[in-house]
């Protein structure tokens, strides 16, 4: 009898246990997603965020009572910060590979390689300094009128 008992016990734990781990699992799963989630959302980098606007902005003009020369300065903004990001992210792309190949050399000299990285990072901070010019830009574009 005891030997049933104790079987009996056994079984209903596993049986349990499964269940619970289970819906702990679920629980996990579902934060992870929140995480995977939010990630996605702050990947977004502020020059896309400034894109999309620009681009809702042109799509809706006539529904947010644009005039048209606010429309033609907002694409003007627009294309003018596509030609400076253009640039701007192909000269920091060269200075990564001089980086990249001054420290594929045998001998590091720490000058050059010191006064590339400054000059990237000088390049990444012009990058930041268009796209906040370009946003104030389209401020003033946008008047309550």
């Amino acid at each position: 009898m005891r030997s049933k008992a104790l079987i009996f016990s056994v079984t209903f734990m596993i049986m349990c246990g499964g269940f619970f781990s289970e819906a702990g699992a679920r629980e996990e799963d579902k934060y992870c997603k929140d995480e995977m989630r939010k990630a996605a959302v702050s990947s977004v980098d502020f020059k896309e965020r400034l894109l999309r606007k620009i681009y809702f902005l042109l799509a809706n003009s006539e529904e947010i009572g644009l005039t048209k020369e606010q429309v033609s300065r907002v694409k003007d903004a627009k294309f003018r910060l596509k030609k400076s990001l253009l640039l701007t992210e192909a000269e920091i792309e060269i200075a990564t590979l001089d980086i990249q190949a001054k420290l594929a050399e045998e001998a590091i000299d720490l000058g050059t390689v010191n006064s590339l990285i400054d000059k990237k990072y000088k390049l990444k901070a012009t990058k930041e300094k268009i796209l906040i010019e370009v946003l104030a830009d389209l401020k003033n574009i946008l008047t309550l009128e």
